[in-house]
């Protein structure tokens, strides 16, 4: 997961997070990209603070099943991330369905 700037009409920016799947033996070659971003600022905690409408991924933690290989589809994913740079979120989603967005 990585975060990046839309700039909207306006001159709006907007702080948002898509996904990447790399290859595990040359983490340099990308080898599928989500079409859409999976996090956007929309809750008045992210759209409003010290910089507004940002979100940015901050860590992972994945369970059950992490230490399998590979990590399950239904395995859970919990993503913090910052918001606004005044709050700190909660976000998640099983590991299928991160795959399947960048497909």
């Amino acid at each position: 997961m990585y975060h990046g700037v839309a700039t909207h009409p306006g001159g709006v920016n907007i702080y948002q997070a898509g996904l990447l799947l790399l290859d595990a033996d040359d983490p340099s070659r990308v080898l599928a990209r989500s079409d859409a971003n999976v996090l956007e600022p929309r809750e008045p905690y992210e759209t409003t603070g010290q910089v507004p409408n940002v979100v940015f991924p901050s860590g992972w933690i994945v369970e059950p099943g992490a230490d399998e290989d590979p990590v399950p589809d239904e395995a859970t994913v919990y993503l913090y991330y910052g918001a606004a740079d005044t709050a700190v979120g909660m976000a998640s989603a099983t590991v299928g369905r991160l795959i399947e967005a960048c497909r």
